[in-house]
């Protein structure tokens, strides 16, 4: 028995041992798991705290704007070495009002890690109080660069832009062509006011400078800014950056359908194929491209969509439609409605035909900025389920003459 005495005691070691080394690599797993997901940090046993003391700072900072000084100390006290550590100093510290203790802090920070989202805010919004646009247009390129994205970069862009000498900056680092050039392009549907006129601005200014565009990008854009209603800077982006002529006050774009583009933007011609309708721009059974729709029932259907930018006042709209035979086909009809939130339809003279060529007239009232075309199918003889050819839509003042911006 004397014997076994020693082994049980050396057991039973082992076994607090494994039950610490357990213990600790729970606690560190909590601080590490700490850096994502604040409520985990106060789990974490003080000892062991090193992420858990940076994320308590961290959310500190987020809950009140001014931060809890003691957790950013000891965030520095716990792991010296840590960017991230320095730097929720730095922002607790300038929050406070402490801009000396602030910018050692971020001084470490910077020679810390330099990829750290937080000091370089600090340094980019430096630059920019300090009157050095151009030296803050290279900073942020090299942050977006490296994938660093946030508020922090958003904010930094709408300073740089509202500068002129800062747009002229950024138009330089557009120009090396850098991999965040399609997002710079795509965020600008999600701005307003006049933090979207002055990225219209730098993006006019880049067009100018030659700078390539990315118009699959700008599509889109475009599209965003037309369903938010503005449909005036929709259309200013992209005729003036994406088509040739670059005339903002476009009337109907392709007529002809001669083109069909990879992506069809708010400004092309949209074909709405769906069930029991097929609806493309192919080639036409005679010379050239058309509207092709083929319907396999008698009910109505919308076939294509366009957005357009007409001025009040009066037009003419008119069309050829016909079918495989060549035979007229009556049954289509122009619709326009404004861009508005109310989609208010604008009311369309009775459909004047000769042979193949359709027309209408309508006028276009005051207060409706931007309006959308449609050509709908009305429901037609029960059987007859041959091809519908709509091609060479015009767009005239009612005076005769093309209204400006004519494609």
């Amino acid at each position: 028995m004397r014997m076994r005495v020693p082994n049980l005691i050396l057991r039973l070691g082992a076994t607090a041992g494994i039950v610490a080394v357990g213990a600790l690599c729970i606690g560190s797993a909590l601080d590490r798991m700490a850096a994502d997901t604040p409520a985990v940090a106060a789990l974490v046993p003080a000892p062991l705290r090193s992420q858990a003391w940076i994320s308590l700072a961290q959310q500190a900072l987020r809950d009140d704007g001014l931060g809890d000084i003691d957790a950013a100390r000891n965030a520095v006290a716990a792991a010296p070495i840590e960017p991230a550590a320095s730097a929720v100093l730095g922002s607790t510290l300038f929050r406070r009002g402490d801009a000396n203790g602030a910018q050692r802090a971020f001084s470490l920070a910077g020679q810390l890690g330099w990829r750290n989202l937080d000091t370089q805010a600090y340094w980019l919004a430096a630059s920019l109080a300090g009157g050095a646009p151009g030296v803050a247009a290279q900073r942020l390129d090299a942050m977006l660069r490296v994938g660093l994205r946030g508020q922090a970069m958003a904010d930094g862009l709408s300073t740089i832009e509202a500068d002129p000498a800062g747009r002229a900056a950024l138009v330089t680092q557009l120009a090396a062509s850098p991999p965040w050039a399609g997002d710079f392009v795509e965020t600008s549907g999600a701005l307003s006011g006049t933090a979207l006129a002055n990225r219209i601005a730098t993006l006019e200014d880049a067009h100018r400078r030659g700078v390539t565009i990315d118009c699959s990008r700008l599509s889109l854009v475009a599209d965003m800014l037309h369903a938010k209603g503005n449909v005036r800077d929709a259309a200013r982006l992209w005729f003036g950056l994406c088509t040739p002529a670059g005339r903002p006050l476009p009337t109907i774009v392709n007529g002809g359908f001669e083109v069909e583009p990879e992506r069809a933007g708010v400004f092309d011609w949209r074909p709405q194929s769906r069930g029991g309708v097929e609806v493309s721009i192919t080639d036409a059974p005679t010379t050239g491209r058309a509207l092709s729709a083929r319907v396999d029932s008698s009910a109505a259907a919308t076939l294509a969509l366009q957005a357009i930018l007409l001025s009040p006042g009066a037009y003419r709209l008119s069309w050829s439609a016909s079918n495989d035979a060549g035979a007229p086909v009556g049954e289509i009809t122009a619709r326009l409605a404004c861009s508005d939130a109310a989609r208010s339809e604008i009311p369309t003279e009775p459909v004047r035909a000769q042979r193949t060529r359709f027309s209408t007239s309508f006028t276009v009232p005051a207060r409706c900025e931007g309006q959308v075309l449609r050509f709908d199918l009305e429901p037609r003889a029960a059987g007859d389920r041959s091809a519908i050819w709509i091609d060479d839509v015009r767009l005239d003042r009612a005076g005769g003459t093309a209204p400006p911006g004519r494609r």
